[in-house]
């Protein structure tokens, strides 16, 4: 199983993203931060090695991977079925205040390309790798973005300002890890 996403986060001045892929023997993920200022463009493509780019918006995406030192790399492009589908409004209210209040969209489609693992090339064929995809998240009532997310540890407040910070990572399935 592959996953990937980016986000910007204008409120918390980073930019982030993340790939992962689990063998079933294996997992491997990627987290990647960029700063994210006033005036940057929030629509660009790429976070370090990873690029989630829009090729015909609600049609065609393209993901990759791209980082030489990293046992993972993929080059995938992803099609629409059919055109997304709206979920119901996600509202919750603690004590009369919104806690959040967003609503998604949710795609069916089929993924063709190449994923490298370790160094081992496998064909992704569209008839075998459909694929579910949320392409929007829209939020109703803007809320603040909280300072901590996965990407922030002890990892990223080491790291010097303005430097792209990367969490990798390996575990295998007996949950022992390796880093």
């Amino acid at each position: 199983m592959l996953g990937a996403g980016r986000a910007a986060w204008p409120h918390g001045g980073r930019r982030t993203a993340a790939a992962g892929l689990c063998t079933g023997t294996a997992q491997l993920s990627l987290r990647a931060r960029e700063p994210f200022v006033a005036g940057d463009d929030p629509d660009r493509p790429d976070v370090g090695p990873v690029r989630i780019e829009a090729v015909r918006p609600l049609e065609e995406v393209r993901l990759v991977l791209d980082d030489p030192g990293f046992g993972l790399a993929f080059d995938l492009t992803w099609e629409a079925r059919f055109p997304p589908v709206a979920t119901d409004r996600n509202r919750i209210e603690r004590d009369g205040e919104i806690v959040t209040d967003y609503m998604n969209f949710f795609q069916s489609g089929r993924y063709t390309g190449v994923v490298r693992v370790d160094g081992e090339e496998r064909r992704v064929a569209p008839e075998r790798r459909r694929a579910l995809r949320d392409p929007l998240a829209r939020e109703v009532v803007p809320q603040p973005v909280p300072v901590v997310d996965g990407v922030e540890g002890t990892e990223a407040a080491a790291a010097a300002a303005g430097r792209l910070e990367r969490v990798l990572g390996r575990a295998d399935p007996a949950g022992k890890g390796e880093g």
